[in-house]
């Protein structure tokens, strides 16, 4: 019970953070087309740009595989979700003991999604505010999710 418990407890926080990456990836987009629009953008922060949509499609891939390798009809790397099928398919079904593969397959989702989950994290909290505040002092146009810089004179 106490494994099915700390599973669920992973199965639930990774499916909650899958989707973050696209979101994410989404606002990233949108700050380099803004970037494209403002005079005053230097390479470097343009290169910030495109070092974070990279990380994030890193992690993407991490969670639901290399879909470069399907396109190939080969197999990729394990991903986070794979590991957590192998493990939740087979508690879910049965009422024994979870076997030794379950147990090895959520030791490597819950070290693989820990490393991945602080990385997103830093992201979130603070890669994109960063990048958003940068947009601002350079007047850079309007993107979703950033509320402009605004004040009366």
């Amino acid at each position: 019970a106490a494994f099915e418990k700390n599973a669920a407890k992973l199965h639930r926080a990774a499916f909650g953070a899958l989707d973050v990456p696209n979101d994410v990836r989404a606002k990233v987009d949108a700050a380099k087309s803004a970037l494209m629009q403002t005079p005053q953008a230097t390479p470097a922060l343009y290169e910030k740009v495109l070092g974070l949509q990279k990380r994030l499609t890193a992690l993407r891939r991490e969670f639901t595989g290399d879909e470069v390798y399907g396109r190939f009809n080969e197999n990729g790397p394990p991903s986070l979700m794979g590991y957590l099928d192998a493990v939740t398919q087979g508690f879910w079904s049965s009422t024994a003991d979870p076997t030794g593969t379950a147990k090895k397959s959520y030791e490597i989702a819950a070290d693989q999604f820990t490393t991945m989950y602080t990385s997103l994290r830093h992201i979130v909290e603070s890669d994109v505010p960063a990048l958003q505040k940068e947009l601002d002092l350079l007047g850079a146009p309007w993107t979703p999710g950033r509320l402009p810089d605004w004040k009366k004179e």
